[in-house]
């Protein structure tokens, strides 16, 4: 296999085109297409970083065709450069929303260890409302009467 051959078949694989595809197009054996990318490892997607880095080199190809066209002043190349560059933005992580923690304080003044009655052996209702409930007995009801 020629170098030209070669480099055209790595560049159909890195477009996303099978081995089996690339192996009847050109009218060559599987097996040396095989070969070729065992010697050239991440040259076929695979899961997670691969397919990333992948993704990212077709956009390294496509920008660089939209940006000799946007040169030329074409107002079309320019929008896709600028939309390659977004694509490219997301798959790196670059236009991440700057993290922001944030904490919320409530104060609830009945609730200061201060003030919780339970702690100082008091009643709480007492403590809560500042008076003691009033207890109401049978005998408190008959004496109404």
């Amino acid at each position: 296999m020629n170098h030209t051959l070669q480099h055209t078949i790595m560049q159909e694989l890195v477009w996303g085109e099978s081995p089996q595809a690339v192996a009847v197009r050109h009218s060559l054996p599987i097996e040396e297409i095989v070969a070729l990318v065992e010697r050239c490892p991440g040259l076929l997607p695979a899961k997670g970083e691969a397919r990333r880095a992948l993704a990212l080199a077709r956009l390294d190809i496509l920008a660089e065709i939209a940006l000799t066209a946007a040169k030329a002043s074409d107002m079309g190349a320019i929008k896709t450069y600028l939309e390659i560059q977004k694509r490219e933005a997301a798959l790196t992580g670059m236009d991440a929303p700057t993290r922001q923690d944030t904490t919320v304080t409530v104060d609830v003044p009945w609730l200061r260890e201060t003030r919780l009655a339970y702690k100082k052996e008091k009643d709480l209702a007492m403590d809560i409302v500042a008076r003691p409930l009033t207890k109401i007995s049978a005998d408190t009801l008959d004496a109404d009467e």
